[in-house]
């Protein structure tokens, strides 16, 4: 049995067995985020993109970031008819994905945190108002 190399959305890359007197016909892929409603490692049959999307065209950038380029594929699970866009690009790209959300969750982390720290600083303001205001109000602090 060989093996191929797929790669999930987002996640490790695994190694699935391919079959090769498989009646199937297709590739097996299981994407977590728009894929299978089955949640299945299972096999998916390349489709027309423009049947799902509305949209034709394979090849697809963002005019507002040139650099980023994809391949989109349309694909129905044989398990559960699903249908569900793909979109192959440089690794590249899923590296800096995964090292920007890592950099987002912590930001989410230290602004969770500061916010409370800044709940407990502003009190602490306030009480210093108050007391900032009594010594206003006494004769020796306008003198001083």
């Amino acid at each position: 049995m060989d093996e191929i190399i797929f790669s999930f959305f987002l996640c490790d890359i695994v190694r699935l067995p391919f079959e090769r007197n498989s009646t199937k016909v297709g590739v097996s892929r299981y994407i977590d985020t728009n894929g299978p409603e089955c949640h299945k490692i299972t096999v998916c049959k390349g489709i027309n993109p423009h049947s799902i999307a509305g949209e034709s065209g394979q090849r697809w950038h963002r005019t507002d970031h040139k650099d980023i380029n994809w391949f989109r594929r349309g694909r129905v699970c044989q398990s559960c008819d699903h249908e569900f866009l793909t979109a192959e690009l440089g690794e590249v790209f899923v590296s800096e994905f995964v090292e920007l959300r890592d950099a987002l969750a912590e930001l989410k982390m230290n602004a969770e945190a500061y916010a409370k720290q800044s709940a407990s600083a502003a009190k602490a303001l306030s009480k210093l108002s108050d007391s900032l205001s009594v010594l206003r109000a006494l004769k020796i602090y306008k003198k001083a």
